[in-house]
């Protein structure tokens, strides 16, 4: 929704609140999958028990939350995975929304709404013929919404 003043100074805030909640709708999700795939990769290699939920800590340093566990497997498991499977839900998402939403913008029509032919005769231009034919004095003269 556009501001209501052409000459607002807000609209920096406006980018800085939709980059902030951008960084969210990726951090959040990939966070708890790096937690998530951090415990399926030690609860595999058997190197650690079931770490405690801290997702944050999972994404940012997970070598601290499965000490026990190879670096490598720490990569692929909270880093790689989690970051991949992200990518793959996300364009899962998109691609049901974008067909849910019909490919040409189509809209299914609703059936009592005018169509096109109806609201003709409202329409600026069919409004200036009538009132012309109605008082011939208006011929030469320019009204309103004619060009």
């Amino acid at each position: 929704m556009p501001s209501p003043s052409p000459n607002s100074n807000s609209d920096g805030y406006d980018i800085a609140f939709k980059a902030l909640l951008g960084a969210l709708a990726v951090a959040l999700p990939l966070s708890n999958l790096a937690w998530l795939g951090g415990n399926a990769t030690a609860w595999a290699t058997g190197a650690d028990p079931w770490a405690p939920y801290q997702p944050a800590e999972a994404l940012l340093h997970p070598e601290r939350l499965w000490p026990a566990a190879g670096e490598t497997s720490l990569l692929f498991g909270a880093r790689i995975v989690p970051a991949a499977l992200l990518l793959i839900l996300t364009l899962c998402g998109y691609l049901w929304w974008s067909r849910r939403q019909g490919a040409g913008g189509k809209k299914k029509p609703i059936a009592g709404m005018a169509k096109q032919k109806d609201i003709e005769p409202l329409l600026a231009k069919a409004v200036t013929v009538k009132a012309r034919s109605l008082r011939p004095s208006l011929r030469g003269s320019k009204l309103c919404g004619t060009a």
